[in-house]
């Protein structure tokens, strides 16, 4: 960038220096500026505390998903909801269900509805499936993030080399 265009920018954000919080808001809403709405703090703790307790299944499961880029996550929250593992470039998620779900099919139902009208696919598949066929279920995975991402293959990535401690 040349020197001029640079001095000129450099005016106009030393011309705006947001003192508080209440300017930055004056300011964001005269230009338009969308805000970051903020994850509600006890979505966040709830979602800290599940990836800190997985599952057996989730576990297995997420040591596969966690070799691919572009990358997935575990316990994202989609406000109101916390989605055991989401690809967000896809707009996939995964859940993983356990024996409480056999009693909860209407809030999966109103669950999944909220996600799909937001542009998420889900898929589920219950925590025995995983044990029993963990590759076949992580290749479903890949197979459809891939298809959301227009087809481009997710690339595993080797694994980092640790740092041997001198003998």
């Amino acid at each position: 960038m040349g020197g001029r265009k640079s001095a000129i920018l450099n005016q106009v954000f030393d011309s705006f220096r947001p003192s508080s919080h209440a300017n930055w808001l004056r300011y964001s809403r005269q230009r338009n500026i969308q805000q970051v709405k903020r994850i509600p703090e006890k979505l966040t703790r709830n979602a800290r505390h599940l990836r800190n307790n997985a599952t057996p299944a989730e576990r297995i499961l997420w040591n596969i998903l966690c070799q691919y880029r572009p990358r997935f996550t575990r316990q994202l929250p989609i406000v109101p909801y916390i989605v055991d593992f989401a690809h967000r470039k896809a707009k996939l998620v995964i859940e993983l269900d356990g024996s409480q779900h056999l009693d909860s099919k209407e809030e999966d139902f109103i669950r999944t509805e909220y996600l799909v009208k937001r542009g998420w696919k889900e898929l589920r598949f219950w925590n025995s499936e995983v044990m029993e066929n963990t590759h076949g279920v992580a290749e479903i995975i890949l197979k459809t993030a891939a298809e959301r991402l227009g087809g481009k293959e997710l690339e595993a990535v080797p694994p980092r080399k640790r740092k041997r401690e001198p003998d």
